[in-house]
């Protein structure tokens, strides 16, 4: 049986909610994929609504499943806000933010450079780890509970150097983040960059998948 058959039958997260940013491509698609096999009902973001739509596709052999779209560049304090409430309003409920610091496979090979594109694509993956990570913390603390998963990639190399210090800046976040007790915090970051920026593969992807829902796999009992 398929750690998706398995997380499936499982279902540890029925009646949770789970939100994954820049979702609707890989690799944060098939971040948020995994989640719905084990049972939440998802929140996928973009700034572009119609790849959201284009999104749901994947979703579709998930018996039951409830997936929401919301285009959010996550790129404002204000834009960050929105997906919490949107998520609210719909589900009542927030249980995962999965901060997906991830580039799509159009953005990887931009990453390979030191020019203004890449360093555009670097901030972007930031700001949507630190705003996607105060917006989550600050509702989490409120309703006393909740789960923070940042996703990110290595620190030390020289191929992708605005990539590598973005991935710095996020894993400095996500240490402070974690010192308090409210959200629960886990690092999904990644060994090297050889697999990321390239177009993701299969292996890799489901190591990433797998890795998720072994964090998450004890959330039921929230």
């Amino acid at each position: 049986m398929s750690w998706a058959a398995n997380a499936r039958a499982a279902l540890v997260l029925r009646n949770k909610v789970a939100v994954v940013t820049n979702s609707a491509e890989p690799p944060g698609l098939l971040l948020a994929a995994a989640l719905a096999q084990m049972g939440a009902a998802i929140v996928l973001t973009a700034p572009d609504m119609s790849a959201l739509e284009a999104a749901y596709a994947e979703f579709e052999p998930i018996p039951g499943v409830q997936v929401l779209g919301v285009d959010s560049a996550l790129d404002t304090a204000q834009s960050a806000a929105l997906v919490v409430a949107r998520t609210l309003d719909t589900f009542g409920r927030l249980d995962v933010w999965v901060n997906n610091a991830l580039p799509t496979p159009s953005e990887a090979a931009t990453l390979r450079s030191e020019t203004p594109q890449a360093w555009a694509v670097a901030r972007r993956l930031l700001d949507t780890a630190i705003l996607g990570t105060w917006a989550a913390v600050a509702q989490m603390r409120h309703q006393g509970r909740g789960t923070l998963v940042n996703v990110f990639g290595a620190r030390d190399d020289d191929e992708a150097p605005f990539f590598s210090m973005a991935n710095t800046a996020i894993a400095h976040l996500t240490h402070r983040t974690a010192r308090q007790a409210v959200p629960r915090v886990y690092t999904l970051a990644l060994p090297d960059h050889a697999s990321v920026l390239q177009a993701p593969d299969e292996a890799w992807a489901q190591t990433l998948m797998e890795r998720l829902v072994r964090l998450v796999s004890g959330l039921g009992d929230e």
